[in-house]
């Protein structure tokens, strides 16, 4: 756990591994930078969860997160907002959902136009 400090004043707690403690979150247009402190975290048991994003497994020690992680290739951005994707516009996700479709029914279309030509050649011959 370390504390960052924007130059507005704003501090933030974030958890980071020793090698990625000077990439602070961002605050004010800018990263924030790393403030020396001399309280101690003791981090909490871990709490045992369900990995719905991922396959439903259930993972209950911070071994099987990280293995998890590691197998599916993800990375913990714990609660770093700089990391996180950009919120959508009302009805963005659904567009993008809709063009999603429109590109499957279009690639089912074509997957059925070759497998009819291939049946074709095929019978031909």
């Amino acid at each position: 756990m370390y504390q960052y400090e924007c130059v507005c004043g704003a501090q933030e707690e974030v958890t980071r591994t020793v090698a990625d403690r000077h990439s602070g979150p961002s605050h004010c247009g800018q990263k924030m930078g790393l403030t020396i402190t001399a309280s101690y975290h003791i981090q909490p048991g871990f709490e045992p969860y369900r990995a719905v994003g991922i396959d439903g497994r259930i993972v209950t020690t911070r071994k099987q997160h990280r293995d998890m992680l590691k197998e599916f290739g993800k990375v913990e951005v714990g609660n770093d907002s700089s990391v996180a994707p950009p919120k959508m516009e009302q009805g963005e996700f659904e567009h993008l959902q809709a063009a999603k479709k429109r590109e499957i029914v279009a690639s089912f279309a074509e997957t059925d136009a070759l497998a009819h030509d291939l049946a074709k050649f095929t019978g031909e011959r």
